[in-house]
């Protein structure tokens, strides 16, 4: 598609969008949505990718912004599972370093889906049940989560990922085709949105540059900043983020981080600030050797 001021123009067929639409920025879950409290409550980016896939009018957007959401939940999944093998052993296992070597440079969404499987078999076991900080992940994603996201050579209409791969190449869907994929993923998605209760059981928690502790759930606020954390956590250290339950708390640095966006500029051979701190979740590195971060602000280039 082509922009044209503000309108998107479809080569293909006689579709325009427009780029602005009439609702409020940031989007926001009318209350009376049967998800509301649910997304109100999780961690921030997981909360920002939902809305907007909830509050999306084109079909077209809005299975990509679905795909986008699952994969996000995926990402976080991952950062969790692996900080919590560095917490229980201090070091990663065999078959998780090769997996990572061979992955985490340019992870696609099923090199985080492998990457999640690879993950979750090295966490220990006790009395038959998988110790892990979220008790609750290795049941559902073993028996939910990865059911759903399948595989590449999956049938786009069954499963996420392969969803994902086919609206990701050919030219812009025919509205009618993309409704019919919408309408084949959108209820087994919410249902899986709603399992996700047990995250509000923990608390995203971001340390910023100066040691403020600021909870990192539900949408920011208007200007971009966030609530203090009424708790403190031992030894936070400042641009990490943390997950949180009662007193013990899960470090997800660096695969998480709370810092400044920044972009590179190339004519400069610097980083700007581009925008507030923000909670910033692994892209990949970059050819520089920086790493590479997806940002949650209303301000989303690449970041660093």
């Amino acid at each position: 598609m082509t922009q044209v001021g503000q309108f998107w123009f479809c080569g293909n067929d006689i579709t325009t969008l427009p780029i602005k639409t009439s609702r409020p920025s940031p989007a926001k879950l009318t209350t009376d949505h049967r998800l509301a409290s649910t997304i109100s409550q999780l961690p921030t980016p997981l909360s920002i990718s939902l809305t907007e896939f909830f509050t999306e009018l084109y079909p077209y957007i809005t299975f990509h912004r679905l795909t986008d959401s699952a994969e996000i939940i995926t990402r976080l999944f991952v950062m969790i599972t692996l900080s919590d093998l560095l917490r229980q052993f201090g070091q990663f296992p065999e078959k998780v370093r090769d997996a990572l070597t061979e992955k985490i440079e340019r992870p696609t969404f099923s090199a985080w889906k492998n990457l999640l499987e690879t993950a979750l078999k090295y966490l220990p076991k006790q009395k038959g049940q998988i110790k892990c900080f979220v008790s609750e992940l290795p049941n559902f994603v073993q028996n939910r989560w990865l059911p759903a996201l399948g595989s590449e050579s999956d049938e786009p209409n069954k499963a996420i990922i392969a969803l994902c791969n086919f609206i990701a190449h050919p030219a812009r869907l025919p509205n009618e085709q993309a409704q019919q994929l919408l309408n084949a993923h959108k209820q087994p998605f919410e249902v899986l949105v709603k399992e996700l209760e047990f995250l509000v059981n923990y608390d995203l928690v971001a340390c910023a540059e100066e040691g403020q502790l600021v909870l990192l759930k539900g949408l920011p606020a208007f200007d971009g900043s966030f609530p203090d954390f009424d708790k403190t956590i031992p030894e936070a250290q400042p641009e990490r983020v943390y997950l949180v339950k009662g007193k013990d708390a899960l470090d997800l640095f660096p695969l998480h981080a709370f810092t400044e966006i920044l972009q590179w500029r190339e004519e400069r051979y610097d980083f700007e600030r581009i925008a507030e701190t923000a909670p910033q979740i692994y892209f990949r590195p970059s050819e520089k050797v920086y790493l590479e971060f997806v940002p949650f602000s209303k301000k989303q280039p690449s970041a660093t």
